[in-house]
């Protein structure tokens, strides 16, 4: 696709329709190529690096457009304005204070090429660029560097598509990152110019950006006094702020190339580019070769070698800094810097030359302490020996006690040891291989049957008549609830049933050792009371199964108050689920209430 020539739309396109259009006026700087400023710059982007204090640089940019102003009408080219511009662009620089950059730079147009009835420009001198750039942060070895850059542009070329008529200013942020062998420049700037009409557009101040990346292929950017060989690529273009990144007044290039920075100070470089966009002076392409010269740095003084001291005893460490000089070091990883040998590293009495683990001191427990090697786990299981309550016997991982590093040789405590249980976590009598029975023949086994010797049905858990308590593996549920006058512990008779049958099933499973009888209150009135009340309602629960016939040695009364309510206290319901009794078999297992909704004089 062709650029859109808007300085000679209106005039060409009257001409080929035959109508009298007045022409546009050819006062304005075709090239939109700007050359760096120094021969340390790499083609059309600006380094933000200083030249050295009172250096001087000079460089020349060859440079070839093709198609650089064409006209088209309905996407269709119909003239070319200008085919191809050769063009010099001349530059010279003076570094200051290391930090500061004066430039001046002037283009020349040598040649120009079109179309017979196009305009016909002249070859000369372009419009003059005079400016400055500052270095606020980053010398050339760091790996961030920011500049500001200033210039101006003066009218010196104007007429002959050469330059403008005005004064325009160009001021720019120049920064850029660093990583070896990379770096990463980017120039962010505003051109301040008067507005110009090329046909239906109109362009005045301009928002300008470069970006571009540098390799070295040859040398190091942080060393300049040597010779480098860089690898480019750019990309760099303008846009009006009128119509910001409009289509006839955006101009885009892409450049790559390659540039030779010799320690003589000699710079020399080849590029070509590619228009992207089709603004006015963006050429289908242009080859760049770029020459320059700029007063090299000085190379850092090498410092003269420096007599070195004696190493009596041959292990490295000079004298003046060995704090064993007559005995070697013996450099085995453990402080070698202070030239002393090491013979135990770890202090753990055993010497370096047995140690298994010279650097780590043995533990000292019992257990392989002749290795030199800590035993963090003796026995190997997955509990480290400081959590370990048995660290030289490994647990069995049998889903049963696991977590307390303890092996568990019978589960279940029937004294059929677990190798030889066919029923391992449930108990049973050795006659029958640690599985329980079934002694009254009911289908209902006798670990899960609340009348073991008594036949019934399994909907009445084994027994002949209806029950209100029922066994399950490690738990007894409870199907109905304990029920007390109101701030008393005082037991209503509506609940003995539930207790004598909680007391039958405990009599006949005197397997089951201890039962934890714990009571709780909802968390109106005074917690001190809440927590006595509790306690005494637990008590009175354990004396009634007391005088059932069950031993007290048995029982754990633990009143709890309203410390582990189980709902909100907010609510009435809430309230009453908290006020309950709860049975806990041993350590972990819990008597549940039914599933039934709590009434209100669970406890009150």
């Amino acid at each position: 696709m062709k650029r859109l020539s808007f300085l000679c739309f209106l005039a060409f396109g009257a001409a080929l329709t035959g109508s009298h259009a007045e022409a546009q006026s050819d006062d304005f700087t075709l090239n939109r190529f700007r050359a760096s400023e120094t021969p340390g710059d790499s083609f059309a982007i600006s380094d933000p690096a200083d030249q050295g204090h009172l250096r001087i640089g000079a460089q020349l940019h060859l440079e070839y457009a093709n198609d650089p102003l064409v006209v088209e009408e309905d996407g269709r080219e119909i003239s070319t304005v200008v085919s191809d511009q050769l063009s010099l662009h001349l530059g010279i620089s003076l570094g200051l204070f290391d930090r500061l950059v004066l430039f001046v730079g002037a283009p020349i147009d040598l040649f120009f090429d079109g179309d017979e009835n196009s305009i016909e420009p002249e070859a000369g001198i372009g419009d003059l660029m005079v400016g400055g750039r500052v270095r606020l942060l980053g010398e050339r070895v760091d790996a961030f560097a920011l500049s500001l850059q200033l210039s101006a542009t003066f009218p010196t070329g104007s007429g002959d598509l050469r330059g403008d008529n005005f004064l325009s200013l160009h001021p720019e942020v120049l920064f850029e990152v660093r990583a070896k062998p990379l770096r990463l420049t980017a120039n962010l700037g505003g051109r301040v110019r008067e507005n110009q009409g090329f046909g239906n557009a109109d362009v005045g101040d301009e928002f300008t950006w470069g970006l571009g990346v540098a390799v070295a292929l040859f040398g190091d950017y942080t060393r300049p006094w040597e010779t480098r060989v860089d690898g480019v690529a750019q990309v760099f273009g303008a846009t009006s702020f009128q119509e910001f990144f409009g289509r006839e007044e955006t101009a885009l290039e892409g450049l790559a190339g390659v540039k030779l920075h010799h320690e003589s100070g000699f710079t020399a470089g080849l590029a070509g580019t590619a228009g992207f966009t089709r603004g006015v002076g963006t050429p289908d392409f242009r080859v760049l070769l770029n020459v320059g010269w700029a007063t090299p740095p000085d190379a850092p003084e090498e410092a003269p070698p420096v007599e070195r001291p004696n190493d009596r005893d041959g292990d490295g460490l000079l004298d003046p800094v060995d704090e064993c000089p007559d005995a070697p070091e013996d450099f085995d990883q453990f402080e070698d810097e202070d030239g002393c040998p090491d013979p135990d590293n770890d202090q753990d009495g055993v010497l370096d030359v047995s140690d298994q683990c010279p650097l780590e001191p043995e533990d000292r427990d019992g257990w392989e302490d002749a290795d030199g090697c800590p035993d963090p786990n003796n026995d190997g299981d997955r509990f480290p020996d400081t959590i370990d309550n048995c660290p030289n016997e490994p647990e069995d991982e049998d889903d049963f006690a696991d977590d307390d590093g303890c092996p568990d040789i019978d589960n279940d405590n029937d004294t059929v040891l677990d190798v030889d249980d066919s029923c391992p976590n449930t108990f049973g009598p050795p006659e029958n291989q640690g599985c329980p029975s079934d002694r009254d023949g009911d289908t209902v086994l006798d670990h899960l049957d609340n009348c073991p010797d008594e036949p019934g049905p399994p909907e009445n858990q084994g027994c002949p008549q209806e029950q209100l308590v029922r066994i399950e593996e490690g738990r007894l549920e409870i199907l109905d609830r304990v029920f007390f006058r109101t701030n008393s512990d005082v037991i209503l008779p509506r609940s003995y049933r539930l207790l004598d049958n909680v007391a039958m099933v405990l009599a006949n499973h005197p397997e089951i050792a201890i039962i934890r009888v714990e009571g709780h209150t909802d968390s109106r009135g005074d917690a001190a009371y809440n927590q006595d009340l509790s306690q005494r309602r637990a008590e009175s629960v354990v004396a009634r199964l007391v005088e059932a016939g069950l031993e007290a040695g048995r029982f754990r009364a633990i009143g709890f108050g309203e410390e582990r309510p189980i709902d909100a206290n907010e609510t009435r319901v809430g309230r009453a689920a908290n006020r309950r009794v709860e049975f806990n078999l041993g350590e972990e297992t819990q008597v549940q209430q039914s599933e039934a909704g709590p009434g209100e004089d669970t406890i009150d």
